[in-house]
């Protein structure tokens, strides 16, 4: 596993844009921006403050995806939404079809073990995890129009 900065370094210097471009998104200075990506002496901190603006404009999560592991914990991207909220029984009954495939390769991988998969389950269960959480933003904030 990687340590924070080393991620932090990623999401700067990995990104489609520059690092002044990222600078100027989120009000600090390009040398400040490489700084906080430096460890030891020649670096600084970064303020947690600066880190979600970081992140939306470089469009890499990486460093929640590392504080989550770190931490035992899990965040689900919810990018279907506005699809879900359409009412469209289609995408229900996708996600509902996704976790019966899902199950059946966790049932699979229980039975004979094989660790060469574990880490193609894991990321379909993220990825069933993600799909229910969108649902359920798209319950919580759906709101019925009236009928005339």
């Amino acid at each position: 596993m990687r340590d924070l900065k080393s991620t932090l370094y990623t999401t700067v210097h990995g990104s489609k844009k520059s690092v002044e471009q990222l600078a100027d998104e989120i009000g600090v200075s390009p040398s400040y921006l490489y700084r906080a990506c430096l460890d030891g002496e020649s670096g600084c901190r970064f303020p947690l403050d600066l880190l979600i603006p970081l992140m939306n404009a470089a469009g890499d999560y990486s460093v929640l995806e590392h504080l989550n592991s770190r931490c035992d914990r899990l965040t689900a991207s919810m990018p279907r939404v506005a699809r879900l909220k359409r009412k469209d029984a289609e995408a229900v009954n996708e996600i509902s079809g996704n976790f019966n495939a899902v199950m059946a390769q966790v049932l699979k991988f229980f039975a004979k073990p094989d660790q060469s998969h574990a880490d193609a389950i894991g990321q379909a269960l993220h990825r069933h995890l993600c799909e229910v959480a969108a649902l359920g933003r798209a319950v919580k904030t759906f709101t019925q129009k009236e009928m005339f």
